[in-house]
């Protein structure tokens, strides 16, 4: 049985989806769930997803903010998703809302998503 919300799958439908997903926060949809298989939650899908306007939306939801640090199964956070996608105005508003810079993921405990900024030469990200 799968643990994917409403709002999980509208979110990796990609761009075009902020409509439905206006719709189903209205309606009452949990923004905070986890899947099972990979705890991904609908901040980390709107970070891989790279879909910015989402990410707005769900940071407008206290609950959301509050977790905003809250890996993966594989330890990645939406900060981590934004620094490896070379997505700079998303890893601005992750941080802007309170994402850590030096909170490492649980296989690589080396690698936070500032030091693989650094690695990369990207002198945006580490802005």
């Amino acid at each position: 049985q799968s643990s994917w919300t409403a709002l999980h799958c509208a979110i990796i439908q990609g761009p075009g989806c902020l409509a439905i997903v206006k719709h189903l926060l209205a309606a009452g949809a949990d923004v905070t769930a986890a899947t099972r298989q990979n705890r991904s939650t609908p901040l980390l899908l709107a970070a891989v997803s790279q879909q910015l306007d989402v990410l707005k939306l769900l940071l407008e939801y206290p609950e959301v903010v509050e977790c905003i640090n809250e890996p993966d199964v594989k330890g990645y956070t939406p900060l981590a998703l934004a620094v490896l996608l070379d997505d700079v105005p998303m890893a601005e508003l992750l941080l802007q809302n309170g994402a850590s810079p030096t909170c490492g993921m649980q296989w690589q405990t080396a690698w936070y998503p500032l030091s693989a900024a650094v690695q990369h030469n990207n002198a945006d990200m580490i802005r």
